[in-house]
């Protein structure tokens, strides 16, 4: 498993002042980053957002803390879940959809959304790790 370097989270004011009638929470790696700003304004003031970035982290990884946080949410609210494209490299056979499922099953007691896997924007459009990307979001 490789070692993240930077952890980097951000609470918005609903989620510090428990004043939330939901919580949404966001999980992945440095694709997520300017998405949170995003999401924050076109919700509610009473939602509360919790994002959390591990840059260059694989998925199983990201599920894991998915998992750790997953605990303390209800019905009413979400998790999001955006990262993957590391696990496409050459030669790593990491069995991501049997990761996501395993997450789904043990986490039915809140809402989970799944983004598409990012493609690696600092290679070829057409390279093989993309490809990859690209079959498994269409699956």
């Amino acid at each position: 498993m490789k070692t993240v370097s930077s952890v980097v989270t951000h609470v918005n004011n609903a989620t510090r002042n428990k004043l939330r009638q939901c919580k949404v929470t966001m999980i992945g790696d440095s694709f997520l980053r300017g998405i949170r700003e995003n999401v924050e304004l076109s919700l509610s003031s009473k939602v509360g957002i919790f994002s959390m970035f591990k840059p260059g982290c694989d998925l199983n990884t990201l599920l894991e803390t998915a998992n750790n946080v997953s605990g303390s949410l209800t019905q009413k609210d979400v998790i999001l879940i955006c990262g993957g494209s590391n696990d496409f490299k050459i030669g790593k056979d990491e069995p991501v959809i049997e990761h996501i499922m395993k997450f789904i099953k043990t986490n039915n007691h809140t809402n989970i959304v799944l983004t598409n896997v990012p493609i690696i924007y600092d290679l070829s459009y057409y390279s093989q790790e993309n490809k990859g990307i690209q079959s498994f979001n269409k699956n």
